[in-house]
């Protein structure tokens, strides 16, 4: 009897570690999702909070280059990028870090200093993810590229 009460915990224990993994998958996704719906909609200040504290630089960064043309348009487009998550890949056992790929449709970007913005149909982009005081955010070591 006490080693069926014993299994029956770990077991118990197992799937309440299962759930909170699920539970992890989701919230990276949310934060993911929402970071990347703002960054390719250059909605920078609103993609600041989903950052890491170290990867804001590269925020500011990119919204000290944006100029008068990129704004223009960006006001004039259609529709918003689409911001698709292909996959996330939990990174260890700890939930603590997770590799995020993101498929983005119909944005703009700004690849050279001085000239303005220029449509891109279709891009893949990967972000690593981690997770400090139980929140969720993307870590910048760098500008994103394209990864299509």
């Amino acid at each position: 009897m006490r080693n069926y009460i014993l299994a029956l915990i770990l077991t118990l224990s197992a799937a309440g570690c299962h759930e909170s993994r699920e539970q992890q998958r989701e919230a990276s996704a949310q934060a993911i999702t929402a970071f990347a719906t703002h960054f390719f909609n250059w909605r920078y200040v609103d993609a600041l909070p989903l950052v890491a504290p170290e990867s804001e630089r590269w925020l500011r960064l990119l919204a000290s280059n944006v100029s008068e043309e990129d704004v223009e348009l960006l006001r004039n487009r259609d529709a918003d990028a689409v911001v698709t998550l292909e996959h996330i890949d939990m990174a260890d056992m700890t939930d603590t870090a997770a590799m995020a790929t993101v498929v983005v449709t119909d944005y703009y970007v700004s690849d050279t200093l001085g000239r303005p913005a220029h449509l891109v149909d279709k891009g893949r982009y990967h972000f690593l993810m981690v997770r400090r005081d139980g929140k969720w955010t993307v870590k910048m070591e760098g500008l994103p590229r394209n990864g299509m």
